[in-house]
């Protein structure tokens, strides 16, 4: 490896990985945050499709990747952008199995979602 090839590699490296890391805190704080629990509530309540967004990390990282494109070197033309947005959604999924996410479980009750039963105790 020539050393130019080995600046371009550890620029890359420095541009990337704090890139990696914005984007999982942005994703942690919309999917996770016990801080940002109530905006998400608000935002999800009354829609499943609203639910599955705020709820999904892949979703979230989708979205956050696009929008970071406009701010990082990786979105050049509409293919960095979209490859800005589809890794960033990977990097979501991996985050949601990384972390292990009980968010959704524990406010699903204030969602009041149609169609939803969340109470599961037996009448009678």
């Amino acid at each position: 490896m020539t050393a130019t090839n080995a600046n371009a590699a550890a620029l890359l490296l420095m541009l990337l990985v704090p890139w990696v890391l914005y984007l999982w805190g942005i994703i942690y704080l919309i999917t996770q945050s016990t801080i940002f629990s109530p905006f998400r509530c608000w935002i999800a309540r009354g829609s499943w499709l609203r639910t599955e967004f705020m709820y999904c990390p892949a979703c979230v990282g989708f979205w956050v990747g696009f929008l970071l494109s406009f701010t990082w070197p990786f979105g050049v033309g509409w293919q960095g952008m979209l490859g800005s947005a589809v890794s960033a959604a990977a990097m979501g999924r991996l985050w949601g199995v990384l972390a292990g996410d009980e968010t959704f479980a524990s406010e699903r009750k204030l969602l009041d979602l149609p169609g939803d039963r969340h109470d599961t105790t037996p009448e009678g």
